[in-house]
């Protein structure tokens, strides 16, 4: 998914934003580790989980972009799928944020 912008194009392209780093629990045994597609202690596919935490890093900066160019209809939709993909109290709050500036 893209979202254009007055500053151009955000989102999959040649340089999509910042990528996912760090590290991940396991959401069955609680094995923390780097990234990876299966987890080393349980192997519980963790796939949809890195895709889902990579979505968010990738709306995230989006939603600063926006919320940067001042484009608040396309921040609020942002924030909204932010908040969808990672309910977070600072998620909520960007929402709430980019809702008070339309």
């Amino acid at each position: 998914m893209s979202f254009e912008t007055r500053a151009g194009t955000c989102g999959p392209g040649p340089d999509p934003g910042p990528r996912l780093d760090g590290q991940c629990r396991c959401p069955t045994c609680g094995a923390i580790q780097p990234w990876q597609d299966e987890c080393r202690r349980c192997r519980t596919e963790l796939v949809v989980l890195r895709r889902i935490a990579e979505e968010t890093v990738r709306v995230r900066y989006c939603l600063l972009e926006a919320l940067k160019e001042n484009e608040q209809k396309i921040a609020g939709r942002l924030a909204e799928r932010l908040v969808d993909l990672s309910p977070t109290p600072f998620h909520r709050a960007l929402l709430k944020f980019s809702k008070n500036r339309i």
